[in-house]
């Protein structure tokens, strides 16, 4: 390499550099230079954008720039190096600014830019390179097509999926890697037809399905649930992968285990895969799991195992860890945490982004919020600015935990996972101290962030629909929509709705269900409650055909919203399905058409979990059939999803409507049998089973027996009647349960402060992304908010006064806001006024 050369791979460096020649090392004044050339690529572009790039681009201080963007090498380089800058879309100005001057780039240039932004997972600027591509050369490549999917697939954009697969001609053949990209993208979105028909197409193209294609169907499968089928082709699909391709498909199969609670299963296959030698049993490979073995507390002979031949190769990797801690901290065994990282570092395993978020998250929702803020600061122990902040949440400086993340870099991800877990006891200001330390190291907000947001404002601050939607709106300035998204807002509807329909108490909810004859005012699908019920589309996507109630608020704001997902061609998720039936059964009280939905589930190729019988349960049970609801559990038994509380609750509710409390009875104590631990809601159901029909000593006597699984018996019990009874066995529950997910209950007026709080300042969180993200607008939409607010206040305040005050008042407001349009977005007096402490909210 001549002089030139190397003066020109030093200067193309990305920041952290690791590219070294003889006596060559990277210096502190070379990762300056990048900073260096992020400004100096500033300015060429916005003489670009001004059509003054030719007249101003021989000044001196551009030269050295311009010779890096003529070579196309130096050009690539340059543009790889922006993508670790602070706006990683400098890459792409990199590469119009070289086409520009002259520079002929190849497609080999677009597919490198296009895979270093895959792996900063900037999915949305993959998506442009490759359009900036095509625009620049007027051609693509087959790898850029792919990465086009990748991209596409990741950001959700399911619609234009289908057209990227219409590019494909003679010239550029889809190769394999296509086909499963397709394949894996509709297996995402539910699209099990469509998968099927990608299959059959890559067959006729003469690609036969092999091993890979099974370890990718089995990984992108668990969308739609637990197949056997499924599970049994891909172990069979073993012999045929190497090492990574096998650690992956029993990763898949232990994750499924786990979503369906098959713990049997899933500790088999991590023991196959810490010592493949050892085989596994014939039900696993049959794809069938434990749960269908009979009874795991008797002592069956051992099983022979069968050999995997192939399986040497295999071994766990990050991902297998991964799952055991999240396991772990969702059964909150917090001190065996530490022994999994010990075996990791013992197997030579390093931890990944995933691999924090999930021991962060574990830690957060286990309880231990002091080692989950040590180690998220671990992650940004390299910006001091960071550390004030992290002291406010509890971090102890003199603290020497046993497990840091030194060698992670912080993540929007990592901080979600705290976030999740500083709700509840810090509220509003941990919210607030997060997104002061997100701002400090340059941390947009991604989806999971404004889908906790939700969560929060309709959980906590108890926020209406509308109010959700309009947060939503907000906040999807920035982030795009997901249908996690719509379900909070639809989940929120369809609660207020079943609590609509059972309100009053609970003898009054009795006497309506055991009265069959409801008048049209009472009958919730009739048209004097159309505006107040949420009704259903013939469609099922994208959230399962949910529509929301018939009122101007609730169309107007969630109109944009549902066409937005449509655009992006999402489809239902069993989420959006359960939900679907629980509203079918619950809120229209139509079964025949909760069933309807549920085969519809069914024919879409996704499995039911507990979710699905629970909501069918509950819709058998509004109607009186109780043999259905039976049913219903035994058939989510057989699934694999063993009854639960909730379940049981809805049964003996349902037998206490239907006036029997001898069978109420029998079924409580079965559920006590099965190890099922009763509550507070459970036990007042019993007693109000024996109440409804008469026996107000039973039922007294049952509330004092069961009272020590909510507290100690009250010595003045036994004076009272049942009615005063059951009064204070409801205070002794809330007392001792202060609310249902563990938040504390707030007054109506605390609930209203922080509603204020929230639709205060969600533009705090919005306008720097904003900015960022467009930097080139002249105009500030802070300004402009803040302006038309100010117009709206004053104009209130001109009704108000006579007539030449107003005139006086309008004269001088004139003549401020003449001033205020005069100035710069630096001069104006909003950007100069200090934010009230309230308001600090979000980062600012």
């Amino acid at each position: 390499m001549n002089d030139t050369g190397v003066k020109i791979s030093r200067l193309c460096r990305p920041k952290h550099a690791t590219i070294k020649t003889q006596n060559d090392q990277p210096t502190s004044l070379e990762r300056v230079s990048v900073e260096e050339h992020a400004i100096l690529v500033d300015a060429l572009y916005a003489l670009l954008l001004e059509g003054k790039l030719e007249k101003d681009c021989a000044k001196g201080a551009y030269q050295r720039l311009l010779s890096l963007l003529r070579y196309h090498v130096s050009a690539r380089n340059l543009a790889l190096s922006m993508i670790d800058t602070s706006r990683p879309q400098r890459s792409l100005h990199v590469v119009r600014l070289a086409h520009h001057l002259g520079c002929r780039c190849k497609q080999s240039l677009y597919e490198n830019i296009a895979h270093a932004l895959a792996t900063a997972r900037k999915w949305t600027l993959v998506v442009e390179i490759v359009e900036l591509g095509r625009e620049l050369t007027g051609r693509t490549s087959v790898r850029l097509l792919n990465w086009r999917l990748r991209g596409l697939m990741e950001l959700g954009r399911f619609a234009e999926v289908e057209h990227v697969a219409q590019e494909f001609s003679n010239d550029m053949v889809p190769n394999r890697l296509s086909f499963h990209l397709l394949i894996s993208a509709h297996l995402r979105n539910r699209n099990l037809p469509q998968a099927r028909a990608y299959l059959a197409r890559m067959e006729q193209a003469q690609i036969p399905i092999n091993a890979s294609t099974h370890a990718l169907v089995a990984v992108a499968y668990r969308s739609l649930g637990h197949d056997a089928g499924v599970q049994a082709r891909a172990l069979s699909s073993l012999p045929d992968l190497d090492g990574r391709g096998g650690t992956v498909v029993l990763n898949s199969l232990i994750r499924m285990a786990m979503d369906r609670g098959d713990l049997s299963a899933a500790v088999e296959y991590m023991s196959f895969l810490e010592d493949p030698s050892r085989g596994l049993e014939p039900h696993l490979l049959d794809g069938v799991g434990s749960t269908h073995r009979g009874d795991e507390t008797t002592h069956s002979p051992p099983v022979a195992r069968i050999p995997v031949p192939g399986a040497s190769r295999i071994s766990p990797d990050v991902a297998t860890f991964t799952m055991l801690v999240e396991h772990l901290g969702r059964t909150r065994q917090l001190p065996r945490i530490a022994l999994v990282v010990q075996r990791m570092q013992a197997v030579g395993v390093s931890p990944d982004e995933k691999f924090a978020e999930v021991l962060v998250r574990a830690y957060a929702l286990g309880g231990d919020i002091a080692k989950a803020v040590h180690l998220v600061f671990s992650v940004c122990s390299h910006a001091p600015s960071a550390r004030p902040l992290f002291l406010q949440l509890g971090l102890d400086p003199l603290a020497k935990p046993d497990i840091l993340l030194s060698d992670i870099k912080p993540t929007a991800r990592i901080f979600n996972a705290l976030l999740q877990g500083i709700l509840e006891p810090y509220s509003l200001s941990g919210m607030r101290i997060l997104s002061q330390a997100m701002a400090a190291l340059e941390i947009d907000p991604d989806e999971t962030f404004v889908e906790t947001v939700l969560n929060y404002m309709a959980r906590t601050a108890k926020d209406k629909p509308w109010q959700l939607i309009l947060g939503l709106k907000k906040l999807t300035k920035t982030v795009p929509v997901s249908l996690r998204h719509a379900l909070v807002v639809l989940g929120t509807i369809v609660r207020q709705e079943s609590a609509w329909i059972r309100k009053g108490t609970w003898y009054a909810t009795l006497a309506k269900h055991q009265s069959n004859r409801l008048t049209a005012k009472d009958r919730p699908n009739s048209s004097a409650a159309e505006d107040r019920i949420s009704t259903s589309s013939p469609s099922f996507d994208p959230v399962g055909g949910l529509v929301p109630p018939k009122r101007p608020g609730y169309i107007s704001l969630f109109r944009p919203i549902l066409e937005n997902l449509v655009s992006h061609g999402v489809r239902s998720d069993r989420a959006a399905m359960a939900l679907r039936i629980r509203h079918d059964g619950v809120v229209k009280r139509d079964m025949a058409m909760a069933e309807r939905s549920y085969q519809q589930m069914l024919d879409r190729g996704m499995h039911p979990n507990l979710y699905h019988f629970t909501a069918l349960m509950q819709g058998y049970v509004q109607a009186g059939d109780m043999d259905s609801a039976r049913n219903a559990m035994a058939a989510s038994a057989k699934a694999g999803y063993p009854p639960d509380l909730v379940m049981y609750t809805s049964l003996l509710t349902g037998y206490a409507y239907m006036g029997q409390p001898l069978i109420a009875a029998r079924t409580f104590q079965k559920m006590v049998t099965a190890g099922i631990s009763p509550d507070g809601k459970i036990i007042g159901v019993l007693a109000n089973a024996y109440a409804a029909v008469g026996e107000l000593s039973t039922a007294k006597r049952v509330l004092m027996e069961l009272w020590h699984y909510v507290g100690p018996l009250p010595a003045e019990a036994g004076e009272l009647g049942y009615k005063d009874l059951l009064h204070a066995f409801q205070t002794a529950v809330a007392t001792r349960t202060p609310s249902r997910d563990g938040l504390p209950l707030l007054r109506t007026k605390e609930r209203r402060a922080i509603r204020w709080k929230l639709h205060m300042q969600l533009w705090r969180i919005i306008i720097p992304r904003l900015q960022r993200m467009n930097p080139d607008v002249t105009w500030s939409k802070r300004s402009q908010v803040a302006t038309k607010a100010q117009q709206r206040k004053m104009a209130r305040r001109r009704k108000q006064r006579d007539v030449l005050a107003a005139t006086t008042y309008d004269l001088r407001f004139e003549k401020v806001k003449e001033h205020t349009l005069n100035l710069t977005d630096e001069e104006h007096p909003v950007h100069r006024l200090p934010a009230p402490p309230v308001c600090e909210i979000f980062h600012s």
